[in-house]
């Protein structure tokens, strides 16, 4: 059985490797010019007879027939089933019907100005009457607010490139926890209360090496001093991690 994505636009995907990603950028299917779409955005994989759509943490979210997927838990979808990745929205079909059929990695065409309400949205279709047992249940779907003009208008988040840079959020974490100081990284990142904690910690740790320090006339440096680096460098491994898994908030 082979199956395709066809688009409002018109155009179709087969679905002709097992695994099919969605995206701005590096990505099966590319939407580059959509800016509700993330880089790394869903998924979809197909094992015989079955496919399944992932989200693979998008800022906006994928919706399966207006219901919103939990992020990175696979979802089963059927022939008739309609996948709403920003702007466009794909329809899953049984190969063998009309339309012209895309090479995966084309670029698809956008349909609306970006920044517009996703067609989807203006006319809620019935949720299936049953779905397998082994699928996992969605949360709601999220609709945006109506104006008090009647008409829906639906701005894209500001926060839909990344704004931060890793290589900055390293130095703070790396050039400032040398000197006894580490957690400022982890506080351009976001993750304040992480990076106040290891501030809190590394001082008083140092306070105590100092102390230390004095009263051994500056032998045990030799020791303290390799203990702060050796912290740093985990602390900054850890924080590289931390970005490299939020692609969408960091560059």
């Amino acid at each position: 059985m082979n199956f395709k994505l066809h688009t409002q636009a018109g155009a179709d995907y087969s679905l002709t490797t097992p695994s099919v990603t969605v995206g701005r950028e590096n990505c099966d299917i590319l939407l580059p010019q959509d800016t509700l779409v993330s880089r790394n955005h869903a998924r979809f994989e197909v094992q015989g007879e079955v496919v399944t759509v992932t989200d693979l943490g998008s800022t906006n979210g994928t919706y399966i027939n207006q219901v919103l997927l939990q992020p990175h838990i696979p979802q089963a979808i059927r022939a008739g089933d309609t996948i709403h990745i920003g702007n466009t929205t794909f329809t899953l079909r049984i190969d063998g019907g009309a339309g012209p059929t895309r090479a995966i990695g084309e670029s698809a065409a956008p349909t609306r100005a970006i920044g517009d309400t996703p067609a989807w949205q203006s006319a809620p279709n019935a949720a299936p009457a049953s779905w397998p047992a082994d699928v996992t249940q969605a949360r709601p779907a999220w609709i945006p607010p109506t104006p008090a003009g009647g008409s829906m208008s639906y701005q894209a988040p500001a926060y839909g490139y990344p704004t931060k840079s890793k290589s900055t959020g390293m130095l703070l974490e790396i050039g400032i926890g040398l000197f006894a100081l580490m957690g400022f990284g982890w506080i351009y990142a976001g993750q304040t209360s992480t990076g106040v904690i290891l501030l809190i910690l590394n001082l008083m740790l140092n306070i105590g090496y100092w102390l230390v320090g004095a009263a051994t006339v500056g032998i045990s440096l030799f020791c303290t001093i390799p203990l702060q680096i050796a912290a740093v460098v985990l602390s900054a491994s850890m924080l590289n991690s931390y970005m490299n898994k939020n692609p969408d908030k960091f560059h």
